[in-house]
């Protein structure tokens, strides 16, 4: 019987360890995205930029050429 008792409270533990664990790891991902966000947006403060946490693509600016020999009559 109390070898019955102490495997039930071992794994109990066990358990309960392993769901604190991962809620720590929910919690230190939930941080680190709201850390990340938090510099971005600093970042985006000092530059003047408008870029977004998820943006991956590369944003050029194109820019209108003219010719020397248009004239504007």
């Amino acid at each position: 019987m109390l070898e019955y008792y102490l495997a039930n409270v071992y794994y109990n533990f066990f358990r309960m360890n392993t769901v604190c664990s991962m809620i720590f790891q929910i919690l230190k991902r939930k941080a680190s995205v709201l850390f990340i966000v938090l510099m971005l947006g600093m970042s985006n403060v000092i530059f003047e930029e408008t870029r977004m946490v998820n943006d991956t693509r590369a944003q050029t600016e194109q820019q209108e050429v003219f010719s020397d020999d248009d004239s504007l009559h």
